[in-house]
């Protein structure tokens, strides 16, 4: 019976060790390479390196991310999934950090109010830490506002957006096969594929299934996206920061897609927020029709492109 209660005793105990000592390699390893390295916190190691130079912000979801290169006094903060929410929260963290922004260029994109960004996965929680004040559910499963741990939680590794992947993260990293997201000193997403690779067919069908996703599943404009990109403009105006809306460019293949209906829907919604705030739209939709190999996709831009946007951009700003 002693031995038996020793033998128990025994396991148990190299169990929790084993246990413990796994939560700790974990831990170490989401601290100094998991977190430190993910897209989000990389972007904002950057502004913070340079915020005493930034004055112009893009802020969006991938189209700003692959499609904005500023030079010298600009950033590029957008990242793909990023929703009006989001975009929110990064504005007040920038404020908060007394990054100088003087100008934000905020996107304006047919999607970006669609039910499709109601929708935005595992993707919102990179964001638990800027997160402050709760969002609501129906438009998506967001972290809670958690003004508490902050970037002090103590277990990263256990953190909804790292622990689904972290042990096949590591076992790369081991094999040295961990590759860092490819992000230049201003932010953008560098990418040099031109997807006039691809065959017509390709391209068409490629165009049919992203806008059949992001403009005609159930809605086009959801009016809690719209409230929380109202806020943004808002947060800007209230603390000085000057706001220009952008339309990024679009392949030719996703522009034949696009209906008389959505388009009516979406210009009087961009008709009464210019108008309710006194903005101005810089529209690069058709900017590269003839250009057709600046694009990775039928709505992204590779790095020839965004460098060419940057400078008609930058000479209309």
């Amino acid at each position: 019976m002693k031995q038996h209660k020793k033998f128990v005793l025994y396991t148990v105990g190299i169990s929790v060790f084993i246990i413990f000592a796994h939560l700790i390699v974990m831990e170490t390893f989401a601290r100094n390479v998991l977190v430190p390295n993910d897209t989000v916190h990389m972007k904002e190691k950057l502004i913070l390196d340079r915020k005493e130079e930034i004055t112009i912000i893009g802020l969006g979801d991938s189209h700003v991310g692959n499609d904005l290169y500023l030079r010298e006094n600009g950033f590029n903060l957008g990242r793909g999934g990023d929703t009006t929410p989001i975009m929110y929260f990064k504005l007040k963290w920038l404020i908060e950090n007394d990054v100088n922004v003087e100008h934000l260029l905020l996107q304006m994109d047919y999607h970006i109010f669609s039910y499709y960004r109601t929708q935005p996965g595992n993707h919102v929680k990179n964001y638990y830490h800027i997160i402050d004040e709760p969002v609501d559910s129906e438009l998506g499963d967001y972290p809670s506002a958690n003004t508490f741990f902050g970037d002090n939680f103590i277990f990263y590794s256990l953190l909804d957006v790292y622990s689904p992947i972290i042990h096949k993260t590591f076992l790369n990293y081991l094999k040295g096969d961990f590759t860092k997201p490819d992000v230049s000193y201003n932010g953008q997403l560098s990418t040099d594929y031109d997807w006039t690779v691809l065959d017509e067919e390709d391209r068409i069908a490629s165009a049919e299934s992203r806008t059949a996703g992001t403009l005609y599943n159930q809605y086009l404009i959801s009016e809690k996206l719209v409230h929380y990109y109202e806020k943004i403009i808002e947060l800007a105006q209230q603390n000085n920061i000057k706001v220009t809306l952008i339309r990024y460019p679009l392949a030719n293949e996703y522009l034949d897609l696009v209906n008389e209906e959505v388009e009516t829907e979406f210009n009087e919604l961009l008709s009464r927020i210019e108008n309710k705030y006194n903005l101005k739209t810089l529209d690069y939709r058709y900017i590269f029709q003839e250009k057709q190999n600046y694009f990775i996709d039928q709505d992204h831009l590779n790095n020839t492109g965004a460098k060419e946007l940057g400078k008609v951009i930058e000479s209309e700003l």
